[in-house]
């Protein structure tokens, strides 16, 4: 009975949970904001070189903040990064995982599973993406991250905030990235892994650090 009743009462709080998750307002903002701010995230060790969006792609992701460029290292291969960053739970939505993307272009799954990567100095479960498009593969890696905390699943994340603004409503940063890296995988897809990886390492430091990032 007493078994029954704590089931009874998990359901209760999953659904609360679900329910706030779930009625959060995602109608398009009304800020007055014209363009997303666009910043170049330096990663110790790479060189970075800036890509520009068409503007109508940054107005479908309504960032407040987009990182999007190569990094390479002489002699290695090039990593293709991209954030998008927004200032509020309500604004996770437009974080959305990027199989629509590349499936729109032309890009066919071979995996899309969860893999284990070493991210801030721990063991992190991020998301893996293998694709291909006329003989060439494509490894990415993404995730969402808030703060130090790293999620492969977006409602994870929300459902966390929410506690969070809950428990410290003043002075509570509610700001949340979606992070992707991808490299080539044509020629040896375990050699594109060891890349991202080698990057990733850097680019954690960087989020953390890096004074537009310190949310």
């Amino acid at each position: 009975m007493a078994y029954s009743r704590k089931i009874i009462l998990l359901s209760l709080v999953f659904a609360c949970v679900a329910f706030f998750v779930s009625s959060v307002d995602y109608s398009p903002r009304k800020t007055g904001k014209i363009n997303p701010k666009i910043v170049n995230l330096p990663v110790s060790g790479w060189l970075c070189d800036p890509i520009t969006s068409p503007q109508a792609v940054l107005d479908t992701l309504e960032t407040d903040i987009t990182v999007f460029a190569d990094y390479y290292q002489e002699n290695k291969g090039t990593v293709n990064l991209y954030i998008g960053y927004y200032d509020t739970v309500e604004q996770a939505k437009m974080s959305h995982a990027p199989q629509v993307c590349f499936t729109a272009q032309g890009w066919v799954m071979q995996k899309n599973d969860k893999v284990k990567i070493l991210l801030g100095g721990e063991e992190r479960t991020v998301n893996r993406l293998l694709l291909e498009r006329n003989k060439e593969k494509t490894l990415v890696y993404y995730w969402y991250q808030t703060g130090k905390k790293v999620y492969a699943d977006i409602f994870r994340m929300k459902v966390a905030l929410l506690f969070n603004k809950i428990r410290q409503p003043e002075g509570f940063s509610e700001g949340n990235a979606f992070v992707r890296v991808s490299t080539s995988a044509t020629k040896d897809p375990q050699q594109a892994a060891l890349l991202l990886q080698e990057f990733v390492v850097p680019l954690s430091d960087s989020l953390i650090h890096f004074e537009l990032f310190r949310w």
